[in-house]
């Protein structure tokens, strides 16, 4: 059965571990919710931009979907740098494409 002493020092190691993975966690999810309404943002205005133009629907849909998939890309990389994941294969792999 464990004692008093055990349970403090496994609350006590849960808390240098927890907090500061939680508080991760957190950063991560305000990043995430901020960057899809900049996302947002920016698609709106692109194609708001663009249909002032004589520019077929066709390709205003499909280079707004072309600058979601990128801006999403640069996010998920830019969460998983905030996470301390090295993210210069992922800038080697863009290069070589």
């Amino acid at each position: 059965m464990p004692t008093t002493d055990n349970l403090t020092g496994i609350y006590e190691t849960a808390m240098v571990w927890l907090v500061p993975f939680g508080l991760k966690v957190l950063g991560a999810i305000a990043i995430w919710i901020i960057g899809r309404r900049l996302i947002h943002l920016c698609i709106s205005l692109v194609q708001r931009g663009m249909r002032k133009q004589p520019i077929d629907p066709t390709v205003i849909g499909f280079l707004g979907s072309t600058v979601s998939v990128t801006l999403n890309v640069v996010l998920v990389v830019a969460l998983l740098g905030f996470f301390g994941v090295e993210t210069t294969s992922f800038a080697a792999l863009r290069q070589s494409a």
